[in-house]
């Protein structure tokens, strides 16, 4: 069973909000050198719909955009479309489309453990990917009581293992082997982060 969360700023200090994003701004845009320190960006998040079908198969064309997938380049669009659910959010920065997350139940309904698969752009640096994870983080922990939030990042993902661990995720073990990557086999790097109960 999957849930999710709706990242909405109204009254939370999150800076998340949802809502019809405008993308008048041309997504090609490089967005590196943007938002210094990751800081500077509006993010919104909202269920991905029929109309942001193209803003999603652009992000796919990224041979690194390993969001449910670990050959996101080589996918034919009905099997890109195949990996969003009624879970799936479209992540935005300032209006524009640049990634996509999707949250998940780990264990009993009231374990408060989930599991978080997020992608953003290449064309975002790590520490805007960093800032995205703690907007995103800060959401959830607003709405609902959250003890561990989990992410797995393929070894081979430089950008995601950076993103993660300067988002204060802590490596907890790699699962060697279960990926075949560039013809060699690579493990998954599980990495979490853990809060004491409240209740």
């Amino acid at each position: 069973m999957t849930t999710t969360t709706d990242m909405t700023a109204a009254g939370t200090g999150t800076g998340l909000a949802t809502g019809p994003d405008t993308y008048a701004a041309d997504p090609s845009t490089d967005l590196s050198a943007a938002a210094p320190e990751g800081t500077g960006f509006r993010w919104s998040a909202r269920p991905v719909t029929a109309a942001d079908h193209a803003a999603v198969l652009d992000l796919f064309t990224e041979p690194d955009f390993y969001f449910r997938t670990h050959r996101p380049d080589t996918r034919p669009q009905w099997e890109v479309l195949s990996l969003l659910d009624e879970d799936t959010r479209l992540l935005s920065a300032d209006g524009r489309p640049v990634g996509l997350y999707a949250l998940e139940v780990s264990g009993g309904e009231h374990a408060c453990h989930f599991f978080l698969h997020l992608r953003l752009t290449a064309r975002l640096r790590p520490d805007a990917w960093a800032s995205a994870y703690r907007e995103l983080i800060r959401a959830l922990r607003w709405q609902r009581e959250v003890v561990r939030l989990a992410v797995v990042v393929g070894e081979f993902d430089d950008r995601g293992l950076t993103a993660a661990r300067l988002a204060g995720f802590t490596e907890e073990g790699v699962l060697a082997g279960n990926i075949v990557h560039d013809g060699h086999r690579r493990g998954s790097v599980f990495l979490s982060r853990i809060w004491e109960p409240t209740s």
